[in-house]
């Protein structure tokens, strides 16, 4: 007998000879979602495929795909097979940012709920600038009545740097309250009631329209160090900054 035939019949076989395939495993790693929960809502879905937590994985070769949120530095290096990797959140920041990451697709969730939540925080904070509640709130601690005659929604410049999912969401409820609303992205976006801009050339430009600026970007090669001292410097004095990103400041 061939050496090639030993190593045929040493493998597992199904019931009708055939040598069976060794289950493709998507490999869980997060500290903040339930392992647990995960897999009961995925195994159902997904009947050729083992989900395990990463920490239980014994062999790394099988890992096909990987679901995870802030996986700790090296965690990929184990996974040679890996094909495709699922953020468990919007925010690729900090996927992106990293060394250790490996050349394959990436796919983010895409939420309703944390979409929803993202746009009523920075209307929220839109809307405190808007009517001076600093401004209120300093004058409380003064135990001072201090009157300011608001102004019009229709009067004040929002600009949303990002226009991505949730950068759109954001400002479509900005201009649904009346806001003179403006958008920058690095491709050229249609919204509804937005004045959208595109493109370096177009980024100071942006800025100095806009009052109430807020930040949606996410940490990548080409958005770091996107705002710099020129680059504020452009807004118009007393603008007011929503920072909801990070990393694109010098």
């Amino acid at each position: 007998m061939t050496n090639d035939a030993n190593a045929r019949l040493s493998e597992p076989v199904d019931t009708i000879g055939r040598p069976e395939r060794a289950t493709e495993i998507l490999a869980f790693e997060s500290n903040y979602d339930s392992f647990s929960e995960w897999r009961r809502l995925l195994s159902p879905l997904v009947h050729d495929l083992e989900v395990v937590e990463a920490a239980e994985i014994r062999d790394p070769a099988r890992v096909k795909y990987a679901m995870v949120w802030n996986p700790p530095y090296g965690f990929f290096q184990r996974f040679q097979n890996l094909s495709w990797i699922v953020n468990l959140g919007a925010g690729v920041d900090s996927l992106v940012a990293r060394d250790d990451l490996p050349a394959i697709p990436i796919s983010r969730l895409s939420d309703p709920q944390m979409t929803r939540m993202m746009a009523s925080y920075v209307l929220f904070a839109v809307l405190r600038h808007a009517r001076d509640i600093p401004r209120f709130e300093r004058a409380q601690r003064r135990r001072q009545w201090h009157k300011i005659w608001p102004r019009q929604n229709h009067e004040i410049s929002v600009g949303v740097l990002g226009l991505g999912e949730l950068g759109a969401a954001a400002a479509a409820e900005i201009a649904r309250l009346g806001f003179t609303t403006r958008g920058w992205s690095r491709s050229q976006k249609n919204l509804p009631g937005v004045s959208c801009f595109s493109g370096d050339a177009a980024l100071i430009r942006f800025l100095e329209g806009t009052e109430i600026l807020v930040v949606m970007l996410p940490l990548t090669d080409t958005t770091r160090g996107l705002l710099g001292e020129r680059q504020l410097s452009a807004l118009p004095i007393g603008a007011k900054l929503v920072n909801v990103s990070a990393g694109c400041y010098h």
